[in-house]
């Protein structure tokens, strides 16, 4: 039966072994671009725009019309003083058609400027996208990177769980041989079952973010687990603070959303300015028509059916109009001087942001430089917790320390292992906030 059990466990474990999926940190965000639906949707928008950026959009091509129209009656009259034709019933049918060409000449450079127009909006969608793109990649960096602090912070843990059963073990043997009490038998297995229940907590709470990082990648809850590759120690490379400072005010999506509203705003005014002009266009194309008619009446002289009468034209023509408005009450004018109020209210709100993001970056720096600080010193302390840790098994061993003691020492260690892992964690989130204001998360991708 035992060996039933083992087999029965090892197939388990085999099982979950080979449907473990190696997955790095660039394939968990090039997976939740692909699947989310906030992307798709900016990619269609993107789509739009592109196909709305053209030049017959923007007004420079002729447009051309056909239309054809026909119109059929039957008349009857009776009139009896008529002596030639007292009544006469006719048929009537009329087949008239024409093509018209209108072209803009001239209209104070208002297509350049409805092209550079449509160009600005692709632009922009592409912008919404990447600005969709980075929140996304900070979302799937910090659900990945928490997992993996908390795999990190279970090895701690199960490595103390580990010392807490042989403690307990020996103060089981000890008491066996009647040189230990059962109460140090129960502190034991007090610290013991801590530890356990706090492993199965920990556990439960991994099944949670990794939950929520298969959310992010688009994947339902039940699909294939993931062994994750990449580690906290994998810091990110910095470049010096002055470069990325400019890499800031180069690439920051937010303000080069506020650039591209100063270009919208200024193209806006441009376009209000040429309302202020003449617009000169063209018009070409013909009329032709096909009337035909049937006349049933006796011609008094013959004494014939008049019958069938057919008529047809056609009427080339080409026109040139000039329009020009010579008063609307100020209306334009006050158009051009609202789209330059537009534009400044934009300069300043971009000013402002270069000031916050300013102060943002200093602090995130700054905060990133003490981070680093409580790295190094957290990881000293986790040494000098990990030797004193050694030393204190051999001297409760021999009896030199209390059990209190060296609980004492192992929660020591514990906590100094967690703030080692707090502290990475800390610095890989101050990089992250770093790569997000610079711009450096749209370049991941």
């Amino acid at each position: 039966m035992l060996k039933n059990i083992f087999a029965l466990v090892f197939l388990m474990l085999s099982v979950s072994a080979i449907a473990q999926t190696e997955l790095s940190l660039s394939a968990a965000i090039e997976k939740a671009i692909g699947h989310n639906l906030q992307i798709e949707f900016q990619q269609k928008q993107v789509q739009l725009a592109e196909q709305s950026d053209n030049w017959a959009n923007a007004g420079r091509t002729p447009t051309i019309d056909a239309t054809i129209f026909n119109q059929s009656a039957i008349n009857r009259q009776v009139n009896p003083a008529n002596v030639i034709l007292p009544e006469q019933l006719s048929y009537t049918t009329g087949l008239q058609g024409s093509v018209d060409m209108n072209l803009v000449l001239f209209n104070g450079g208002r297509i350049k400027l409805n092209k550079d127009n449509l160009s600005l909006q692709t632009e922009q969608a592409r912008l919404d996208m990447r600005i969709a793109i980075e929140d996304l990649s900070e979302q799937v960096m910090i659900a990945y990177y928490n997992i993996l602090l908390l795999e990190e912070q279970l090895k701690v843990l199960e490595e103390v769980k580990t010392l807490s059963r042989d403690r307990l073990d020996f103060q089981e043997l000890r008491q066996s041989f009647g040189s230990a009490s059962t109460f140090d038998v129960l502190q034991a297995k007090d610290a013991y079952l801590n530890d356990s229940i706090t492993c199965i907590q920990l556990d439960n709470q991994l099944v949670g973010l990794t939950n929520n990082l298969k959310l992010l990648m688009g994947e339902a809850q039940g699909a294939e687990n993931y062994t994750l590759t990449n580690d906290l120690e994998d810091m990110m490379p910095l470049i010096s603070e002055q470069e990325l400072r400019q890499r800031m005010l180069n690439n920051n999506s937010d303000l080069a959303n506020l650039r591209l509203a100063d270009q919208l705003a200024q193209n806006s005014i441009a376009l209000e300015k040429t309302s202020l002009k003449p617009t000169i266009a063209m018009s070409a194309g013909f009329n032709s028509n096909l009337n035909s008619s049937y006349l049933d009446a006796e011609n008094p002289i013959t004494m014939e059916i008049i019958g069938a009468n057919t008529s047809s034209g056609v009427n080339p023509f080409v026109g040139i109009s000039a329009t020009y408005r010579i008063f609307d009450g100020g209306v334009r004018k006050n158009r051009v001087q609202n789209a330059e109020l537009r534009l400044l209210s934009n300069q300043d709100l971009r000013k402002n942001l270069e000031q916050s993001l300013g102060t943002q970056f200093n602090n995130t720096y700054l905060q990133l430089e003490a981070n680093q600080q409580v790295l190094l010193i957290s990881t000293d302390q986790l040494d000098h917790a990990a030797q004193n840790l050694e030393i204190a098994k051999d001297r409760y061993e021999n009896g030199l320390i209390s059990s209190f003691d060296y609980r004492s020492i192992q929660l020591g260690y514990l906590n100094a292992a967690q703030r080692k892992l707090e502290a990475h964690f800390d610095v890989l989130n101050a990089q992250i906030a770093l790569m997000n204001i610079t711009g450096g998360l749209y370049q991941l991708n």
